[in-house]
This record gives C-alpha cells, sequence and structure tokens, in this order.
C-alpha cells in the first residue's frame, strides 16, 4: 500500500467517524427535545404533520390551541428530528461508499436510517392521532432504538478497538444484554405511567403511602415503577461489579464506572421529581439520565461484541 492510499483510507474513515458521532450527538439532542416536549405538554404546539399550522415556519403566536412557547418547543423537536434525518442519510451513504466490505458499520447505517424514518413517521402519528399514551410509548422506544443504532456505528469506526484489551466472558455479556433488555422495560413504563397521567400520584417516596403494593390503579402503576428500578437497579450493578472485576484500567472499566453512577443519579432525581413536588427541569433530568443508562449499556454491549468477533 502507498503513502497516498493510507492517507486516503485514513481520511475517509475520519470523515466516517466525524459523520457518525455528530448523528450521535444529533440523536441525543433529539431525544431530549423529545424530553422537553413531554414535559412542557407541547405535543400539540404544532397541532398538525408534517407541516406547523398548515405553514412550513410557523407564526409562533399564541393561538387558540398552542401558546406561542408550546410551538417553538415543539416546531425546535420537528427541525432537529429533520436535521437528525439527514446525518443518518449522509452516515449511510459515506459508509456504503468509502467501505469496500460489508461489516458492522454498512449494516446499522441502514438499520439506523430505516428507524429514524419509523421514527418519524410514529412522530406524525402520535400528533395526528392527539399524543395517546402507546403512540408516545412507541415513539420513544422508536428514538432509543435509533440513538442505540447510531451507537453502533459511531463505535464500529474506532481504530483504538484494536488495542484494547479484553477477555471474552460470556456471563457477563448476557448480563448486559438482560440490563439492556430490563433497562428498556424500565423506561417503557416510565413513559406509560406518566401517559395514562399516573406521574404525580404519589406523593411520597420510596414508598406510595403507608402501602408497599397500593390497590388503586395509579398508586398501583406508579409504585410498579418504582419496583422495575429497584429490581433492575440491582441487576445493573451486579452487572457494573462483574464487569469491574474482569476489566480494569481500560475503557471498558470507564463505561462501567460511568454506568453505575448514572443509574445512581438517575434514580436519585425520579426521588428529588417527588421530593421537589414534580418540577419540570427535574422531571427532564431524569429522563434524560435513563437515555445516558442506555446509551452506555449499549456502548459496553457494541465494544464487547466487536471484540469477540475480533479474537475469531
Amino acid at each position: 500500500m502507498t503513502n497516498s492510499t493510507h492517507t486516503n483510507d485514513n481520511n475517509k474513515n475520519n470523515l466516517l467517524k466525524f459523520i457518525s458521532f455528530t448523528t450521535v450527538l444529533s440523536a441525543l439532542i433529539q431525544i431530549t427535545l423529545g424530553g422537553i416536549v413531554r414535559v412542557t405538554e407541547s405535543g400539540l404546539g404544532c397541532p398538525d404533520w408534517p407541516l406547523c399550522f398548515d405553514q412550513i415556519v410557523p407564526s409562533f403566536t399564541d393561538t387558540e390551541t398552542a401558546t406561542a412557547t408550546e410551538t417553538v418547543i415543539e416546531y425546535s423537536h420537528r427541525v432537529s428530528g429533520a436535521i437528525l434525518i439527514l446525518l443518518v442519510l449522509s452516515t449511510t451513504i459515506i459508509s456504503w461508499k468509502k467501505i469496500n466490505k460489508f461489516n458492522t458499520t454498512k449494516i446499522f447505517a441502514i438499520f439506523t436510517l430505516i428507524l429514524v424514518l419509523i421514527t418519524g413517521a410514529f412522530g406524525g402519528v402520535t400528533v395526528i392521532t392527539e399524543l395517546p399514551w402507546w403512540s408516545v410509548l412507541i415513539h420513544l422506544s422508536l428514538a432509543e432504538f435509533t440513538l442505540a443504532s447510531s451507537l453502533v456505528v459511531w463505535i464500529s469506526t474506532w481504530d483504538s478497538l484494536k488495542s484494547i484489551n479484553y477477555t471474552p466472558d460470556m456471563n457477563f455479556e448476557k448480563l448486559t444484554i438482560l440490563s439492556l433488555f430490563g433497562l428498556l422495560i424500565l423506561i417503557m413504563s416510565g413513559s406509560f405511567m406518566v401517559g395514562l397521567g399516573y406521574g404525580s400520584s404519589c406523593s411520597s417516596w420510596p414508598f406510595c403511602g403507608n402501602e408497599l403494593i397500593p390497590t388503586q390503579k395509579p398508586y398501583l402503576i406508579n409504585m410498579l415503577h418504582r419496583l422495575i428500578s429497584l429490581f433492575i437497579g440491582i441487576l445493573i450493578i451486579y452487572t457494573v461489579i462483574k464487569g469491574l472485576k474482569i476489566y480494569k484500567h481500560n475503557i471498558l472499566s470507564k463505561l462501567n464506572m460511568a454506568l453505575i453512577h448514572s443509574f445512581i443519579i438517575q434514580i436519585l432525581f425520579g426521588a428529588l421529581i417527588v421530593w421537589l413536588d414534580f418540577h419540570p427541569h427535574i422531571k427532564l433530568t431524569h429522563y434524560i439520565f435513563a437515555t445516558i443508562v442506555w446509551a452506555l449499556l449499549v456502548m459496553i454491549i457494541t465494544i464487547t461484541n466487536i471484540k469477540k468477533h475480533q479474537l475469531k
């Protein structure tokens, strides 16, 4: 291989790394904006779709159906979604043009493109059907899967993966996948609870009043979300302890530490939601840290799987 060819390959990979990383950031911003839409109840800030008040760019004034602020928030979420779609499309085109072999990057680039288009379409369904809980739940789940897939694309471009010391451990790999599945259930249960309007039904924490298992539906669903978080928390803590014993002084150990700290912060903010009278900023932070925990688990699973295949 000549020096010029080697330089060209490096430039191609650097471009792909940059655009895929930008896509991950865009996906995180999009999910965060979705959280802002939800906690401010701005989902119908644009009552139609894909236009906003039958305009490409609305006037951002108070109307009978929405305030100017609600319109700005919902419209920002849509613009962010459009930018994300363009970035995912760019990543897909670049990966298929620059990479000759059929590999993880190309497969997940296509998968991410499919996911982001479905997610956007479901955003439209959510608005048109006026925000039913099931549509919001599916829309959020698809957004989290889009973020996960974009993370796989980005991580698969890392040259540094080849130099990471890795010892295969099937038990740890199974635990991380089980933790991810459990976290998805936890996120969905939270969305279900909020979607039914039961997010503020319990005014105490960790228990809902004096009952461990309440009998009334709003309290029962709220308490169920807390119990799920307890079980998933135990699972994640066990997974992290296992990971820290196996992997020391590399990116996997750092990701495991970040994972446990982020989950603890998420639980703390879950309690603060109740203690600080359901303040929207606290609710948003709780929501954001759920996504951070999700992203960290996806990163750990992706790195371990790529390293495992490199050893074959």
